[in-house]
Formats: C-alpha cells, sequence, structure tokens
C-alpha cells in the first residue's frame, strides 16, 4: 500500500472503478476540479512476497504489458464516458417540476 492510497482510505475514500485481469489492477480516482471531474488511475499488480503476504507492485514484466495495455485502454474509456455524462449534465437547463407549461393552456 501506498502513501497515496493511506491517505484515501484514510479519509474513507474508494476509487470509483478498479478494473482488474489477473493479478494487474486499474483503479480510478476521481476528484473535482474548476472545470468538473478529474481522474488519477494507478496501474498496480498484486502478489505474493516469499513471506506470504500480499502487496501491490507497480513493477510489470513484459508479459504483464499486453494486458495491462487492455487495462489502461478500459479505463481511458471509462474516463471519458463520465466526462462526457457531466458535460451532457451541466448543458442541461435546470428546470423546476411546474417550470414547462403547455402553450394550449392560455
Amino acid at each position: 500500500m501506498n502513501d497515496d492510497t493511506r491517505k484515501n482510505e484514510g479519509r474513507g475514500k474508494r476509487p470509483e472503478v478498479e478494473l482488474t485481469d489477473g493479478q494487474l489492477r486499474a483503479s480510478v480516482w476521481r476528484s473535482e476540479g474548476k472545470y468538473g471531474p478529474m481522474f488519477r488511475t494507478k496501474l498496480g499488480k498484486v502478489e505474493r512476497s516469499e513471506d506470504g503476504e500480499y502487496r501491490e507492485t507497480s513493477y510489470l514484466n513484459e508479459r504483464d504489458l499486453l494486458p495491462a495495455s487492455g487495462l489502461v485502454s478500459e479505463a481511458y474509456r471509462w474516463i471519458k464516458d463520465q466526462k462526457r455524462e457531466h458535460a451532457q449534465e451541466e448543458r442541461e437547463p435546470t428546470r423546476s417540476p411546474g417550470a414547462r407549461r403547455d402553450r394550449r393552456a392560455r
């Protein structure tokens, strides 16, 4: 567990989404920026140490690279979808339930 994970866990924050492929994991974290959501992605691999404890590492070997690229692509698409949804919500006018009037009612 690294410092970023500890800080976020201490505040009760969790990743928005965790994508996995075998031992590989891409965790996407969200924060709010001035112009909308911002995302950071942490790519790691869970492995077992010599003493039997599980730990996460950022070191990947050659056979991890292609599956990792798939996870990165999936995370990228997920982030783009989130930003697109946010942009659509920002464009839609906020209306109260009675704000729309039927012109024929006059």
